[in-house]
């Protein structure tokens, strides 16, 4: 189980979903454009010795995306007025990086929707969130139903269960 902070986590995946709607008209896009490009990573240094993001720095990470992603939708026009994201069609998807293996797996399946630390595009991210009864916590993400058929074949490829969807009785 994930906690969700319902007001806030809302209106950020409606932004989320608003977002990637806006960029798959656009034409075909993995969602990583240069824009919203994360300040960090949940991982860095290199293939022999990768340092994992924990605890405030994963908030921090996420938020700078949401905070930008926020100011160029107002900038374009986009007005938040409570908006539900059953407007959008697509799911949520839980992103554990602790339990990555980082094979790269998901990566390949998907088509690069997924890297290869096996993280959703950044343009879709929502918030990260904390786990509840012993589940660890999170980044949660906007897969929008143009891209599930790619999400599903990263999630089957990924082992270590790190990335699953939302339930859907657990919706925001």
């Amino acid at each position: 189980m994930i906690r969700l902070d319902p007001p806030e986590v809302t209106r950020s995946a409606v932004e989320a979903a608003e977002w990637c709607a806006r960029q798959l008209q656009r034409g075909p896009a993995l969602l990583r454009s240069d824009e919203l490009r994360p300040q960090r990573d949940f991982f860095g240094g290199d293939a022999v010795n990768v340092t994992i993001a924990r605890g405030a720095d994963c908030v921090d990470i996420a938020n700078h995306v949401v905070a930008r992603r926020r100011r160029l939708l107002e900038d374009r026009g986009w007005i938040w007025r409570g908006q539900r994201l059953e407007q959008y069609s697509g799911r949520l998807l839980i992103f554990r990086h602790e339990l990555s293996l980082l094979d790269g797996a998901a990566e390949d399946l998907s088509g690069g929707l997924f890297d290869v630390y096996d993280q959703p595009p950044w343009e879709a991210w929502v918030a990260y969130v904390e786990g509840t009864d012993g589940a660890p916590s999170g980044l949660l993400s906007w897969i929008p139903s143009a891209l599930l058929p790619a999400a599903k074949r990263g999630i089957f490829a990924n082992a270590e269960q790190c990335l699953e969807w939302v339930p859907e009785d657990q919706a925001i």
